[in-house]
């Protein structure tokens, strides 16, 4: 019995280095979709901050 296992994880055996760059790839773009999120975030709190800081009386 315990040998079918070992040999089921030795036919997967050249899987790994495939899930490890799926991993990675996914990490990164994971990473990638985060920062874009962050940024567009950040950007609106900077449109609304930029509107309020503004003196009203500078407009005429």
């Amino acid at each position: 019995m315990m040998s079918n296992i070992f040999e089921f994880f030795y036919m997967l055996y050249p899987l790994f280095p495939l899930l490890l760059i799926g991993f990675s790839i996914w990490g990164v773009i994971s990473f990638l979709k985060i920062q874009r999120q962050r940024n567009i975030i950040l950007s609106e709190i900077a449109k609304s901050l930029e509107g309020k800081s503004r003196n009203p009386e500078e407009d005429t």
